[in-house]
């Protein structure tokens, strides 16, 4: 049908809210970001201070955990 747009994407996405906290490898300070949604390859984090660093530690509170991780991209 016109207007509908088709999704090729190989894992689905779940919209997921949570803070994210992240800096450049070796950096002292985190900055934050808010997580969109995630899928099996990948997370969407919203923030106003995206990294330039080519490695970044980020650190979150997965579904359904109540522990927090950290995650070295």
């Amino acid at each position: 049908a016109a207007g509908q747009i088709s999704n090729k994407r190989a894992a689905p996405r779940i919209l997921y809210g949570t803070t994210v906290r992240f800096r450049g490898d070796g950096r002292d300070d985190d900055e934050l970001g808010f997580s969109y949604n995630v899928s099996e390859g990948g997370l969407y984090v919203r923030t106003l201070a995206p990294p330039s660093d080519d490695t970044v530690w980020l650190e979150l509170m997965p579904p359904p955990s109540a522990l927090r991780v950290r995650l070295e991209i």
